[in-house]
């Protein structure tokens, strides 16, 4: 029999660019199944690539209509032919259905904050009244962007107001000696006071390098560098100018290299790539590869766009890492390359100055440093610790609410 006061928790994630939220999200989600048995998990998130992910233990999900931020920055419907008003009416007709049968204790929103906050408030505006016991909680990662620029859109877009009318509890994946989004992005002193900072995100403990090299069919014995350009979905100027580096070597290289695409760069892209790395020696191309964590533990370099989720798994392996943000991104991956190569952490690429002889050098130069034991430790990594902590005394408090509410 299905006990009816398990803790259940709404987890709402929206993907407009790349696939950061929702892999972060999965991450917590897999947390706290692991760590808190009963309980009920209902993720509702637009990743178009939702299915490939495993699915932890208690969790479902119900795929959102996608939206997408264009070049311009302006909005529209991902895949569906209809106005982006329409799509945006599905989804909050489907996130509100969901809430009132799910009748969640936890909601927690992992989304840009700038992405559309009059939709998000539309729809989650009838929590506190419809469910005052329900915890509303908005998780962010460490760096959004600019400052300059956060501010100057959270004002124009009311995003103050509208995290404090709706939510309860703000996380920040992240650090104050790192990065202070309280105050780097002028929080108000009721909206910081509601801010808790977790600490970054642990990578999982994998497979040894032998049975790797056996799982992911790496048959050199050379150590390798990688390249993964996150979701993809702007990629491909920094996989081309790798490719270019390899192109122009005379001489053998005393590195192999693993390049991962993204499964979210768009096929033609994808095809030019894959044929010009076929016709290079001791090249592993692949678009999507579910051994990703296993490359990049086992990688003497890791060569990457910079966002949170592989900073996070970068120092939880302690690897060296070149940061080569895309141009079109909101500035989030650019800005957060410049705090940490500031910080000493990783190796900086600009767009503006990405080449195949800038990076080269670059990687040339990275490689050779030795170890980066000690690198990350300014860096805790107990984020999904610090959230089932949180969790479970949310929880609690909910508990105890309804017991009074019963006795009253």
């Amino acid at each position: 029999m299905v006990r009816q006061n398990k803790l259940r928790i709404l987890i709402y994630c929206s993907d407009a660019n790349g696939m950061g939220n929702t892999s972060r999200t999965l991450s917590i989600a897999t947390r706290i199944s692991e760590q808190i048995d009963d309980c009920a998990i209902l993720l509702l998130t637009d990743l178009p690539i939702i299915g490939r992910y495993k699915c932890p233990q208690n969790m479902d999900y119900v795929h959102l209509p996608g939206i997408a931020r264009g070049d311009r920055h302006e909005y529209e419907a991902r895949n569906l032919n209809i106005a982006l008003n329409n799509t945006l009416t599905l989804r909050h007709k489907i996130t509100k259905s969901a809430i009132k049968t799910f009748k969640p204790d936890i909601i927690l929103i992992q989304s840009n904050p700038s992405d559309l906050p009059h939709e998000i408030e539309h729809t989650f505006g009838f929590v506190k009244k419809r469910f005052p016991e329900t915890r509303l909680i908005w998780g962010l990662p460490d760096i959004l962007g600019r400052p300059a620029i956060i501010k100057e859109e959270w004002q124009q877009k009311d995003v103050y107001g509208m995290l404090d009318r709706i939510c309860d509890e703000i996380w920040v994946h992240g650090v104050q000696h790192i990065f202070d989004a309280t105050r780097e992005y002028d929080f108000p002193e009721s909206l910081a006071q509601k801010t808790t900072f977790t600490g970054y995100m642990s990578a999982p403990n994998i497979s040894s390098e032998r049975n790797h090299r056996e799982s992911a069919d790496i048959k050199q014995d050379n150590p390798y560098v990688l390249v993964t350009a996150g979701s993809g979905t702007e990629g491909y100027a920094l996989v081309s100018s790798y490719l270019e580096f390899l192109e122009n070597q005379v001489e053998p290289l005393p590195f192999s290299s693993v390049i991962i695409t993204g499964p979210m760069m768009a096929s033609y892209e994808k095809s030019i790539l894959m044929d010009r790395a076929e016709r290079l020696p001791n090249v592993t191309f692949h678009r999507f590869s579910k051994n990703i964590l296993q490359y990049l533990k086992h990688a003497e370099l890791v060569v990457c766009n910079g966002g949170f989720n592989l900073f996070c798994e970068i120092s939880s392996y302690n690897k060296h890492a070149i940061f080569v943000p895309g141009e079109t991104m909101h500035h989030e991956h650019l800005y957060r390359a410049q705090v940490l190569e500031d910080l000493g952490l990783v190796e900086l690429i600009s767009p503006n100055i990405l080449s195949a002889g800038t990076l080269g050098r670059k990687v040339m130069k990275v490689f050779t440093m030795g170890p980066a034991e000690k690198k990350y430790d300014m860096v805790p990594r107990n984020a999904l610790e610090h959230i089932v902590e949180r969790v479970q005394c949310l929880n609690a408090n909910v508990q105890l609410s309804l017991y009074h509410s019963v006795l009253r």
